[in-house]
């Protein structure tokens, strides 16, 4: 044991605790906390689901795991399940692929780059109502913004609509994208910044080409 551990080791916190009984106590506090508010609930609505309760003649019966494989063979939720899929998978590519090229060219000097770091902040500080409301108007047949600027250069017709059975769920992954995605631009653009200029430099001189630098 060395001298700043012997030192840490006898002194004294509240209530006469070492400052390590006086951590331990903290750590046990916090996880008492959940598993109080958090793993009892779950294990207790665990329990009850595998009981089929009749609440009008308050009587209950063990059936197992029956009403979880009744559920999960279900078309409705086999449906849900790829429907969340495809919606985190869009989400998800869109997000990384625009919140990356953003980063990249929020990395690179150039006049009111302050500005345009603001700007870009906005769609993530707007509420998701106003974000829903937007996108809504945006995608509207009748005098929308994408069927009134695609429309006249005949890219699709006039009254198209756009949130239709088939699409409604991409551009509704779209619209979390535009929102979510300023978010992700910032941290890679912290992490960009961490990056030494001087590696920059010397990759700009090995590989003048400046995507690869940018990659490298």
């Amino acid at each position: 044991m060395t001298a700043l551990q012997r030192v840490a080791a006898f002194r004294r916190g509240p209530g006469g605790l070492t400052d390590a009984q006086f951590a331990l106590a903290i750590v046990v506090g916090v996880l008492l906390f959940h598993v109080i508010i958090i793993i009892v609930p779950l294990a207790y609505s665990f329990w009850l689901s595998l009981h089929e309760t009749n609440v009008i003649l308050r009587s209950s019966e063990y059936v197992g795991l029956d009403l979880w494989a009744e559920v999960l063979f279900e078309e409705e939720t086999q449906t849900a399940t790829l429907k969340s899929l495809y919606f985190a998978g869009v989400s998800v590519v869109l997000s990384l692929v625009l919140s990356l090229g953003m980063a990249l060219v929020l990395n690179q000097e150039f006049p009111g780059r302050g500005i345009l770091r603001a700007l870009i902040l906005l769609p993530w500080a707007v509420s998701e109502v106003v974000t829903a409301t937007m996108w809504t108007v945006m995608l509207e047949p009748a005098w929308g913004f994408f069927n009134g600027a695609l429309g006249p250069l005949g890219i699709v017709d006039q009254g198209h609509v756009w949130l239709n059975k088939d699409w409604a769920l991409f551009w509704l992954a779209v619209a979390f994208t535009w929102h979510i995605a300023p978010l992700g631009t910032f941290f890679f653009l912290a992490a960009l910044q961490t990056i030494p200029q001087d590696l920059y430099n010397a990759a700009r001189i090995d590989r003048p080409e400046s995507s690869r630098a940018s990659i490298t």
